[in-house]
């Protein structure tokens, strides 16, 4: 027998079943039926039993076997206690764990022993044995069967080879530029449409349910809420939108990071709500929302808010901006200091956060993500953070830019719109030149000074080329040299070094051969502080 296989048949689906019991353990915990639940429950345990068994992992057979047992001893038509729910949830983190091992290969062992001697004096009234039972006709057959496992790596290989076919297509675009020829053109428009197509299809075999992350958000919740001495009702809206497989994972840490600094500092004790007038058990809401190629997913909680004050004189106290660098911030660019790195406003290292990496740690990872943060606070009141992601990584819609001679992408998601102007309709304000875009004024940075490539010859009555974006939840434009348009391309990411030069956060072949860099324009420094780089050496 191939071992090997049926193991690996075991780890995926003992995950996808131990996800589904901590699923019922959060309905139980919130007063659902309990023979339902309960069944549900002895069903997925049954059956991690089951293929631990057959693969010959007596531990978690064991474990399982003594949970089915308690589980099948609950009283009937009773709601489960929360100790009773607590011991459920120790229990099946210890078989999680194993099953981690497993995948792994640790040999470690788990100390479950001491767990069994709980259960076994955990209090419970007795009630007669139920079995579950299914029939042959409870198992689809194989007409039935409408999907089957696909390895994420064959995903991945299959996006890269839409990839390839896409740069091939771009480039045969750019050689029938030089030919009229109607067939020519109708073949790569039906290329085109076709490789579009088969990439939209893979993606949708890529997208995952985000509840597999918001389930998990909410068991943090639930333990970190306690070994903080606080009262957390979470709340989630969206949960059943899908979202990119990468985008997921890449999601988790910075919305962990997001609800422990919650929990830490946002959400209040019970006596101090209370004291102010506000009800004992804190509040969290996730929300999120998807466009066709955005998701805007939004953590708010109603606890103590941020200070902007106190923000801007800890920045000052540790050198992160200067006195008169903290005088003209505005309330928003003060809340985003806190993403700036070793920034904390705790007093005090705690277990949950105050390390100072958390909030920058969270920007760092949803730029990695091509996406931004923007915050929103009120003092005493409550908090709303608000992450904008791209909903797939693989092929993107860029807006193709040249700077001198050097061409540049940005991402379609980022482009409000493209613009000529005038050199006289950029007017100065306190040393900073802005411009007049429909009734709003938007400031205005020149890319060449940002990249520090060397300066252009400008005729006065020259119009010049403003790409306007959306950078940091705040409108900013862009001085560039030509504007070549929108094209699909796949984005690549930048090896070491380059990988650690914020301002580019990838990069693509053009359909000519050429080579463009993948502007991070939330990381653009346009204050020109940080650029310790030069293209232009």
């Amino acid at each position: 027998m191939d071992l090997d296989k049926y193991i690996q048949i075991f780890i995926t689906e003992s995950e996808e079943y131990l996800q589904q019991i901590y699923d019922i353990l959060l309905g139980l915990e919130k007063g659902g039926a309990n023979d339902d639940l309960t069944t549900q429950l002895m069903g997925n345990i049954h059956s991690i039993k089951g293929m631990s068994r057959t693969v010959g992992f007596s531990d978690i057979e064991k474990l399982c076997h003594h949970l089915e047992d308690f589980v099948q001893k609950l009283p009937e038509n009773q709601t489960v206690d929360t100790q009773t729910v607590n011991l459920l949830f120790e229990g099946f983190n210890l078989v999680g764990k194993m099953i981690q091992n497993v995948k792994s290969g640790s040999s470690q062992e788990i100390p479950f022993h001491p767990f069994l001697d709980k259960l076994k004096t955990a209090p419970y009234s007795p009630s007669p044995s139920s079995s579950v039972t299914s029939s042959i006709s409870d198992v689809p057959s194989l007409k039935e069967a409408s999907h089957v496992r696909v390895k994420i790596e064959t995903l991945n290989n299959m996006f890269n080879i839409i990839g390839e076919a896409l740069l091939c297509h771009n480039q045969i675009q750019t050689i029938s530029n030089a030919f009229a020829s109607r067939i020519l053109k109708m073949a790569l428009f039906q290329m085109k449409r076709m490789i579009k197509e088969l990439h939209l299809q893979i993606t949708v075999a890529r997208m995952t349910p985000v509840k597999i992350l918001t389930d998990n958000i909410a068991r943090t919740i639930r333990n970190v809420s306690g070994s903080a001495g606080k009262e957390i009702s979470f709340k989630v809206i969206g949960e059943e939108i899908e979202m990119d497989r990468s985008i997921i994972e890449g999601l988790e840490v910075p919305l962990m990071h997001i609800v422990r600094n919650t929990i830490d500092h946002g959400i209040e004790t019970p006596q101090l709500r209370k004291e102010r007038s506000k009800p004992p058990k804190g509040a969290i809401t996730l929300t999120i929302n998807r466009t066709k190629e955005t998701a805007v997913i939004k953590v708010e909680d109603d606890g103590n808010g941020m200070d902007t004050e106190l923000i801007k004189q800890k920045a000052i106290k540790k050198g992160i901006i200067s006195p008169e660098e903290g005088e003209n911030l505005t309330p928003k660019n003060i809340l985003m200091l806190v993403c700036a790195p070793n920034f904390s406003t705790a007093e005090e290292v705690t277990e949950t956060s105050g390390r100072g990496v958390g909030m920058n740690i969270v920007k760092k990872k949803i730029e990695v993500l091509g996406g931004n943060i923007a915050i929103h606070s009120q003092n005493g009141v409550g908090s709303r953070i608000v992450l904008k992601i791209p909903l797939t990584l693989a092929i993107m819609p860029v807006f193709l830019i040249n700077v001198d001679s050097r061409f540049f992408a940005i991402p379609v998601n980022k482009v409000i719109s493209n613009i000529m102007i005038l050199p006289e309709e950029i007017s100065l304000h306190n040393q900073k030149e802005s411009c007049m875009v429909k009734k709003n004024r938007v400031p205005l940075y020149r890319l060449r000074k940002l990249l520090k490539l060397k300066p252009a010859i400008q005729n006065d009555n020259q119009y010049l080329s403003v790409v306007i974006t959306e950078a940091s939840d705040q409108r900013a434009g862009f001085i560039v040299d030509n504007f070549l348009g929108q094209q699909d391309v796949v984005v690549r990411s930048l090896k070491p070094p380059l990988n650690k030069i914020k301002t580019f956060s990838g990069i693509t072949l053009l359909g000519n051969g050429e080579s463009a860099l993948l502007l991070n324009v939330d990381a653009l420094d346009i204050e020109q502080k940080n650029n310790h780089f030069s293209l232009s050496s």
